[in-house]
């Protein structure tokens, strides 16, 4: 692909292409390259971590809260990862999966929630992005329930307390 693109830039000197792309397969250092062609000439314009997101959850909520999630995810890790310029030499800052002197490495999590769902991305490595849900229970009032049970009966014929 890319003589392909140095080609066509070169049929079209006056011209500027454009391209994103990765040359591996690994999903935990995965990098995205942003590559500028003009003239038959090729140059390293930006370098990002390409995330991938991992779920291996049965039961998951749809689609849009998914998506959400991912996009809320994706602001933080944005801010969090550190992406050399070209003046430093185009490096990420992979601080988050190096082994410190005791042996411990440190992920970044992040959890999302509302009444129904947790959902927990653990970010590993480089672009390695695993995402849990849990579904919540719904939380119960026990004394509310009580007490809107005792108000409805109050309106009512029964009037009794439960204790």
């Amino acid at each position: 692909m890319d003589a392909e693109i140095i080609r066509l830039s070169t049929r079209y000197p006056d011209e500027t292409f454009n391209a994103r792309c990765h040359w591996d397969d690994d999903i935990y250092d995965r990098i995205i390259y942003h590559m500028e062609y003009k003239n038959g000439k090729c140059r390293e314009t930006a370098r990002e971590p390409g995330y991938v997101f991992v779920c291996y959850e049965k039961e998951i909520p749809d689609a849009k809260i998914l998506s959400d999630f991912r996009e809320h995810v994706l602001q933080y890790l944005k801010r969090l990862d550190i992406v050399k310029g070209i003046e430093e030499g185009f490096r990420i800052d992979k601080l988050n999966n190096e082994k410190d002197e005791n042996g411990y490495e440190s992920y970044i999590t992040i959890t999302y929630e509302n009444d129904l769902y947790r959902l927990t991305a653990t970010k590993k490595w480089i672009s390695y992005v695993e995402i849990s849900v849990e579904k919540k229970e719904p939380e119960i009032d026990i004394l509310k329930e009580i007490e809107n049970r005792v108000r409805s009966e109050v309106d009512g014929e029964y009037n009794e307390l439960p204790f």
